[in-house]
């Protein structure tokens, strides 16, 4: 048994086979790219597949997680993103429903400033539908890293320089150097701060 699954100009997006499943091609279009795949072709309602981050120390208020979702099927299930501190606490932050998009969709999720250790965990939940399948791809983390932080609040590392006419953290081995690098502005090698270091 096989079928296909067409886009608006024909692009066949979805392989059908009486036992596989899955998209054609990665969310930028390689047909020989890869993806997470859940499918409850092979597997029960119930099943989890998990992604799992490393642990990272802390986030800044940007911090911001994007991931691509393509799904086939109705009711096969869902795709929460979840935050897991170090000492166990766990809150789910999104849910999305995984019914026949078809095609792949992207997903942005506000993580926010997060003061402590944690790592972010995103799953896939199979449910009792239609054959079908929930995929995953290009997930990354954006504005995440807490030295880079510079409005409210602002933290840079400990040898850094804030430029507060950029908003920028740069590297204190920068100051001072007859290179201006705050881009906006020339504190970086004024006088003032020059003659402190």
């Amino acid at each position: 048994k096989q079928g296909r699954v067409l886009d608006g100009e024909g692009k066949q997006l979805v392989h059908h086979h009486s036992l596989i499943t899955a998209p054609l091609y990665d969310s930028q279009g390689d047909p020989n790219g890869g993806y997470a795949l859940l499918s409850n072709v092979e597997h029960e309602a119930g099943t989890r597949a998990q992604v799992v981050s490393p642990w990272y120390k802390a986030s800044a208020t940007s911090c911001h997680v994007n991931y691509d979702v393509m799904t086939q099927g109705t009711n096969i299930g869902s795709v929460s993103l979840l935050i897991i501190t170090h000492d166990g606490f766990a809150q789910e932050i999104s849910r999305i429903m995984a019914n026949h998009s078809h095609n792949w969709t992207r997903h942005t999720v506000e993580i926010g400033r997060i003061n402590t250790t944690f790592r972010l965990i995103i799953e896939a939940t199979q449910d009792i539908g239609d054959e079908g399948f929930i995929a995953l791809d290009d997930i990354s983390l954006n504005g995440c890293s807490p030295e880079n932080e510079t409005e409210n609040g602002t933290i840079c590392g400990h040898n850094e320089f804030l430029c507060i006419s950029s908003g920028r953290c740069i590297s204190r081995d920068r100051l001072c150097d007859h290179h201006p690098d705050c881009i906006i502005g020339q504190e970086d090698e004024d006088p003032k701060i020059c003659g402190k270091i």
